[in-house]
């Protein structure tokens, strides 16, 4: 009896381990988990299924999507003021209906490589922070890349949103739920070097 209470209760630390760990590198590799980081900088690799992936309190967010799907319906936190966050989707469905909340007084960006094969961003909604910098660049890597995505970045400093060709930030007028846009930041005290506070770079994209 007592070997399996012993063997029971390291069973509990080993699973709170497998989704918490102390900073530097995190591989989410267990299904359901929802790893948080600590120290002063960390690199999340999103190679299983995640429910949430929440940034702490480092100064420097590293999120690396490797995994089709990886917090698909999910949340990515990075809400500790002055954090940089960076995201990076090389998979398919990347963030796909999920929802990201930003820095304040931070930056972000939000990017999709050659790897991912369609979906990434697709109907997400990404939260800015009070001066918050975002720049999301969908990088039409493959179909429906940033389709009906929404940005609510009225208490931003600065955001770019730069579709590239074959990318999509575009959604139907049918319902505000279905369409793409962006809210741009309102009494902001950016001061270049663009022109405007709040960009939309349609370099040969669909919008």
């Amino acid at each position: 009896m007592l070997y399996q209470k012993i063997a029971y209760a390291s069973y509990i630390v080993i699973q709170f381990l497998a989704t918490r760990t102390t900073g530097g590198t995190i591989y989410v590799s267990s299904s359901g988990s929802s790893p948080t980081c600590t120290g002063t900088s960390c690199t999340v690799y999103c190679d299983g299924s995640a429910n949430e992936i929440n940034c702490g309190s480092v100064s420097t967010c590293d999120v690396i999507v490797t995994k089709d799907g990886c917090l698909e319906q999910g949340t990515l936190r990075a809400q500790s003021n002055g954090q940089i966050l960076t995201a990076s989707c090389r998979a398919k469905d990347c963030f796909k209906e999920g929802t990201i909340y930003l820095p304040p007084y931070g930056s972000a960006t939000l990017d999709v490589t050659s790897a991912s094969d369609g979906g990434a961003y697709q109907k997400t909604d990404i939260f800015t922070g009070d001066k918050t910098t975002l720049n999301l660049n969908c990088n039409a890597a493959g179909k429906d890349e940033c389709k009906r995505t929404r940005v609510y970045g009225e208490n931003a400093r600065f955001v770019k949103v730069t579709v590239a060709s074959g990318a999509m930030f575009e959604g139907s007028k049918d319902s505000e739920e279905k369409r793409a846009y962006i809210k741009c930041p309102q009494n902001s005290d950016y001061s270049g070097p663009y022109n405007a506070p709040c960009i939309l770079d349609a370099n040969g994209g669909s919008i």
